[in-house]
């Protein structure tokens, strides 16, 4: 089915529907705005590699654009978006991470990881302290 020749008329419903995307970013509405039914989208997906080809490109399309209004909105007012927006694009320097040395064994073994992923237990053991343990109930 890979090398199915589109038709004329499923042709043109794709390109209404990848217009109505790129301006929308979402997918059922982008259907409804064309007069296409929703359910064709995982049809075309399935049965046609160039329609699943040209949604990811039209859906980068549609996020390259939200990056654009943030990046303005960013310089032009909004402190916190403009942490994210670092946090974003230079990780290394503005994002949240943590960094555990193990020195027991020949090789150096490092983790990195969002601090804001670990519960309150796995931060006692990264920084040295005994964890609670649970009381055993009978």
């Amino acid at each position: 089915m890979a090398n199915n020749k589109i038709p004329q008329e499923t042709k043109e419903q794709m390109m209404r529907v990848l217009r109505e995307f790129v301006n929308l970013g979402v997918i059922g509405r982008a259907f409804d705005n064309a007069g296409v039914p929703r359910s064709y989208h995982k049809k075309w997906i399935d049965q046609y590699p160039i329609y699943k080809k040209r949604f990811e490109e039209v859906k980068e399309m549609f996020v390259d654009g939200l990056e654009m209004i943030a990046i303005q909105r960013a310089k032009e007012r909004s402190d916190s978006l403009l942490t994210l927006m670092l946090k974003a694009h230079r990780r290394e320097v503005y994002g949240d991470k943590s960094e555990v040395e193990h020195k027991g064994l020949k090789n150096q073994i490092q983790l990195v990881f969002a601090e804001s992923m670990l519960n309150e237990e796995e931060k006692k053991l990264l920084s040295g302290q005994q964890p609670v343990e649970e009381s055993e109930e009978v």
